[in-house]
């Protein structure tokens, strides 16, 4: 089963990144955008895992969130992985909860030896560039969203979420859930 470990969006910001994302789609550009109800932040990407490493896996999920504290999180800003000739990945950044969030993501790093993450910066995945068409119009929305809020949300849970990717884009589900109780 394809997986991988994450923080759900509430309501709130998803309503705002929906709106973002909406503005960007107006631009006409080619960019495979995140639906809204698919939105998360990565912990961990875990790949594909057997079932008996489900069973593994959810014990060392466990037992990191029962020393984690829940922490509030913002979201700030639209930024992109590249550059400026040829941006790769359209984000939302996380401003508060940053240390935090990084604390989480190492804590399950060093519990779950399965596939290292070098990447822990927080971010929130809106969509993906196919090609350059427009560029000029997606730089200027950037910089116009390079301030804005997107929202706050309290983290008091960790997902492991399996993937089933499909012609229409990924499928996620819930395999378990582990609330931070520290």
């Amino acid at each position: 089963m394809r997986s991988f470990i994450a923080i759900e969006i509430e309501k709130n910001v998803l309503d705002e990144a929906r709106k973002v994302i909406n503005d960007f789609r107006n631009l006409e550009i080619d960019v495979k955008f995140v639906e809204p109800d698919n939105l998360h932040l990565t912990l961990k990407f875990l790949g594909e895992i057997s079932e008996n490493d489900v069973k593994i896996i959810s014990d060392n999920i466990s037992d990191v969130c029962k020393g984690v504290k829940k922490f509030k999180i913002s979201f700030k800003g639209v930024s992109f992985f590249g550059s400026k000739n040829r941006i790769r990945t359209l984000w939302v950044g996380v401003e508060r909860g940053y240390e935090d969030f990084i604390f989480l993501s190492k804590c399950i790093d060093a519990k779950i030896d399965f596939k290292k993450n070098v990447n822990h910066s927080p971010h929130l995945t809106i969509g993906r560039v196919k090609s350059g068409r427009n560029m000029e119009l997606m730089l200027e929305k950037i910089d116009k969203y390079d301030n804005v809020n997107i929202g706050e949300m309290e983290v008091n849970s960790v997902k492991l979420k399996k993937s089933t990717l499909t012609p229409k884009g990924p499928i996620y589900e819930d395999v378990s859930t582990f609330y931070l109780t520290c």
